[in-house]
């Protein structure tokens, strides 16, 4: 498998993370691929970091043996993947070696996935247990996930652009709202022109993300 990573950048245009993602995924149908290929292809990601020696930081390379700060990185998972012990213990070997070495993995939860065996007391849990970082993916207005990101579950929630284009003053207050009790990020992201970065900027939304960045 092949992967290539996309910046995430924080409010001063320094990168604050990294999506790690495949090369080529549009002949991909997620919704109904199994879930063995979806393993394969999150163990694949993080034994590519691991196996590397290296990470891209600010376009520079250095060795994970000694990295100045902390670097993180989202990788993808469905929430049925969630349900196997197996996994779970083999994902959390591989972010547990990586946290050794300053990386941090945060797990950026799709929104193709709808498994309500995997709703948000289990998802505690794993958290609990684990102490695995999640992300909300692709929130729009009216998400189904509203009561999982109202409750803190995620450490960060990516919010589409149409919201922030079409609702922003909704948005400011929800924002506003979860952050008063929770320590949780907003990423906006699919942010593709200046226009889209301005408004983005104007609501209290921690990092960006998109093909307006290099």
């Amino acid at each position: 498998m092949n992967f290539k990573l996309e910046k995430i950048f924080d409010r001063y245009g320094k990168i604050y993370a990294y999506e790690i993602l495949l090369s080529d995924s549009s002949q991909i149908d997620w919704v109904t691929i199994d879930c063995h290929w979806l393993n394969s292809n999150v163990y694949s990601q993080l034994n590519y970091l691991l196996r590397k020696g290296y990470l891209l930081e600010n376009n520079a390379l250095f060795c994970t043996s000694t990295p100045k700060n902390n670097i993180k990185f989202f990788v993808n998972i469905e929430r049925r993947q969630l349900k196997s012990i197996s996994f779970l213990n083999i994902l959390s070997g591989c972010i547990d070696k990586l946290r050794e070495n300053k990386v941090s993995i945060f797990l950026e939860i799709t929104e193709r996935d709808s498994d309500f065996e995997v709703d948000i007391n289990y998802l505690n849990k794993l958290k609990r247990k684990f102490g695995f970082l999640f992300v909300a993916d692709d929130v729009v207005e009216g998400d189904a996930r509203k009561e999982e990101i109202e409750n803190g579950l995620y450490d960060v929630v990516k919010v589409e652009s149409s919201y922030i284009t079409n609702g922003s003053s909704r948005l400011r207050e929800e924002i506003l709202a979860i952050k008063q009790n929770f320590d949780c990020k907003f990423l906006a992201e699919k942010i593709e022109t200046n226009s889209m970065h301005k408004e983005a900027l104007s609501l209290p939304i921690d990092y960006f993300q998109g093909y307006l960045y290099p």
